[in-house]
């Protein structure tokens, strides 16, 4: 009967000191009095007064398997590490040295952690391919741009070809109406009339006639176009400079999302690396960098953090956060309506409409019809009709044809050399915009291949796979950090996705960029 109660005593007080030790790598153990005695620990690893001997040991865990790693990465400095069981209380933290071990960010006053207890990690998820993910309190803007104020002068210069179109189209008929009467007449001689009146109707076909008319409306209507066109090409170049600036402004949503996921990536490496530096395996130094990288993140995400509005409209946003699934218009017909809506082009067709319309030699000829009606007192009555032609003798109007045809030459030179550069734009426009889209449909891609990496990376930090002799959390650590590279060069290639449908759009005289894609 004894002999059962002390086997039950043994058996509890065995399980009993079983709880408080631990395994542990044990690098020398030598006399006080040893020179060897003043040897510097390694960072991680406690030196030890036991007896009269000291001892230098690292890690405390509850398996073999687990301090295996610890041995290896000694072994080759001290040949003579073994594995041992040791007190686990000899490896607790001091209240005191928590603050040192742990930014400020993670200790609570209120709630002091318990030195043998392993801080718990809450893991930093990573969503989404791309940092342009608005922050609660952004708003868009739906201000007056100068594409506004382009859409109004657009209106008004219709408004104005329109009136001139519709200008009366009855001209070039005209009344003229004479009396004579004569006084102190001698009648002597008898060699004129007391009195005569003259009526003609006259219709003009060119000069100050029908077609001098339609002549001088073609000539208003080019003023008309230049004028604008040539304002127009100067406010279509400030709308686009514009755009793109609202654009790059959202660089700083970008960075503040990137920043602020770097910061808690590095926030839970930290938690991670606090926790295995009591267990020996990490290094303070290594401590102290991830701390700096803290700092500096946090200094970055403050600096980004502001709360300006998005400068373009919700339709804008979504189109870029959906931009490489988007199909352009076919690209040949996009270079036929640049050739043809293009401003520059525009301008250039309406100052060859204006060197036509130039004055020629026919615009100073006559050529009329008339009927008449004059009458001399008792002389009679006569009513005329005829053809009235006048054409001058002046021939230096045939000399500035010569200069028209010079004139006319350069424009179209000028327009040749545009639709050269217009089709060669649109060409590498379109090269671009599709070889961004690989690339960011790639950094997807590889994307998916990391987080499938990373579900199998924590499983093995999971099961605490010690075995395999690897730094599992920095392997994540790495393995999270290349998926915020990707994230971050999606983000900025989909920007750059949008600035080249922007920059199409601007050469083909598109005020509306959806006009440029295929509809779904």
């Amino acid at each position: 009967m004894y002999k059962k109660l002390l086997i039950v005593f043994l058996l509890f007080s065995f399980n009993l000191f079983a709880k408080e030790l631990c395994y542990s790598v044990e690098l020398l153990s030598v006399p006080k009095s040893s020179r060897s005695s003043t040897i510097s620990k390694p960072e991680g690893c406690k030196k030890l007064q036991i007896g009269d001997y000291i001892s230098i040991r690292c890690g405390c865990t509850k398996s073999m398997k687990d301090i295996e790693p610890i041995l290896h990465k000694y072994k080759l400095q001290f040949p003579k590490a073994y594995i041992t069981r040791t007190y686990r209380y000899r490896f607790q933290i001091k209240k005191r040295d928590e603050k040192e071990i742990l930014p400020k960010i993670f200790v609570n006053s209120k709630k002091s952690i318990k030195a043998n207890q392993a801080i718990k990690v809450k893991e930093f998820f990573i969503y989404g391919y791309d940092f342009l993910n608005l922050k609660k309190e952004q708003e868009f803007v739906e201000k007056e741009s100068i594409e506004t104020t382009i859409k109004k002068l657009y209106k008004n210069k219709d408004m104005q070809l329109k009136f001139l179109s519709n200008s009366s189209k009855f001209y070039g008929l005209s009344i003229d109406a004479k009396y004579d009467q004569y006084f102190n007449q001698n009648y002597k001689g008898r060699e004129y009339t007391d009195f005569e009146y003259n009526v003609k109707l006259k219709y003009d076909f060119l000069k100050n006639g029908y077609f001098g008319h339609q002549k001088e409306l073609k000539k208003e209507k080019s003023i008309v176009k230049t004028a604008f066109y040539n304002n127009i090409m100067n406010l279509e170049k400030y709308s686009y400079k514009q755009t793109i600036q609202n654009i790059d402004s959202l660089s700083s949503l970008i960075n503040f999302n990137y920043y602020n996921s770097y910061y808690k990536l590095t926030q839970e490496m930290l938690l991670k690396q606090s926790n295995l530096s009591e267990l020996g395996v990490v290094p303070t130094y290594e401590i102290q960098l991830l701390k700096q990288d803290i700092s500096r993140y946090k200094k970055l995400v403050d600096m980004y953090d502001k709360k300006t509005k998005i400068p373009f409209n919700r339709d804008t946003y979504n189109l870029l956060k959906d931009i490489q699934n988007i199909k352009l218009l076919d690209k040949d017909k996009i270079k036929e309506y640049a050739k043809k809506y293009n401003s520059d082009v525009l301008l250039q067709t309406s100052k060859l409409e204006l060197i036509d319309n130039a004055k020629a030699y026919l615009d100073d000829s006559v050529i009329n019809m008339y009927a008449s009606n004059r009458t001399m007192d008792e002389l009679g009555r006569y009513n005329t009709v005829g053809i009235e032609v006048i054409f001058p003798l002046n021939l230096s109007s045939f000399e500035h044809e010569k200069l028209k045809k010079l004139q006319k030459s350069s424009i179209i030179s000028y327009k040749n050399a545009l639709y050269s550069y217009l089709d060669d734009s649109i060409e590498n426009l379109y090269n671009e915009f599709e070889q961004t889209k690989e690339l960011i449909k790639n950094n997807q891609l590889e994307f998916d291949i990391l987080n499938d990496k990373l579900d199998k990376y924590k499983l093995i930090e999971e099961n605490n796979i010690a075995s395999l002799n690897t730094n599992i959390e920095k392997k994540i650590y790495l393995l999270k950090e290349h998926m915020l590279e990707l994230k971050l060069e999606i983000s900025k290639n989909k920007v750059l996705l949008l600035k080249t449908v922007i920059k199409i759009a601007y050469i083909t005289n598109k005020l509306d960029i959806n006009l440029i894609i295929q509809k779904r």
